[in-house]
């Protein structure tokens, strides 16, 4: 009983020592000069900055099939905070689904309409379910496909769109938000780390705790014998 003890502790602690890293990432999308309306609250020549945190590993791919995806897309599936400031005011509300869609963080590759590099990366509201062209905020030009796993700093013109789904507005814990007008102003999307650890064994560890295993057996079978004289 007590060598069975010793093995599964052996065990236990082999399967545990390993640390490796989870891909958490943080994306914030910030923009400027927007006027509008958050609940009952007007706020003029705003500047904004969306953020949201996400497993980059649970990042999907779709083809463009010229029917729903009409541009090549990687996405997930995010709950994305907006910051607004304008003067001394800071208007911060989550951006929901309000029970008609869902909020995906999405890269679109423009290049095959033509334009080398050509793309846009950003936030948007799919109301119909499916990711397609929607409601959201975003930064586009020249600056390439981008796959949600990189991290670093992408310059470019920001903006909202109304997209498709017949609606203006976007859903938030603190009311609707309305923009009525966009001066498009310079923007910058940041793809920034942070690991967190999970306790999970690497093939590496996998063979050493095997040939430990296997010396304990060894082991069990010479106490075995010496108990037998």
């Amino acid at each position: 009983m007590k060598l069975k003890k010793i093995l599964h502790a052996a065990a236990m602690a082999g399967l545990c020592s390993v640390s490796v890293s989870a891909a958490n990432l943080t994306y914030s999308l910030s923009g400027g000069q927007i006027t509008g309306t958050l609940g009952s609250t007007t706020f003029t020549n705003a500047n904004w900055t969306i953020t949201a945190t996400a497993d980059s590993s649970t990042a999907q791919f779709l083809p463009e099939d010229g029917v729903d995806i009409w541009a090549p897309v990687y996405y997930q599936a995010v709950t994305p905070t907006i910051t607004i400031t304008f003067g001394s005011s800071v208007l911060t509300a989550t951006l929901t689904a309000n029970g008609m869609g869902q909020w995906f963080l999405e890269s679109r590759d423009y290049s095959i309409y033509g334009t080398p590099n050509d793309g846009g990366i950003g936030f948007f509201y799919a109301v119909n379910g499916i990711v397609e062209e929607g409601n959201g905020a975003y930064i586009g030009g020249i600056i390439g496909f981008n796959n949600l796993q990189t991290l670093g700093t992408i310059n470019a013109s920001s903006g909202f769109d109304g997209g498709s789904g017949g609606i203006n507005y976007f859903p938030t814990s603190a009311g609707n938000l309305f923009i009525t007008a966009d001066s498009h102003a310079a923007g910058t999307f940041v793809t920034a780390g942070a690991a967190s650890s999970a306790s999970v064994p690497e093939e590496s560890s996998v063979a050493s705790l095997g040939l430990a295993l296997a010396g304990l057996y060894q082991l069990r079978r010479r106490l075995q014998k010496q108990a037998t004289v």
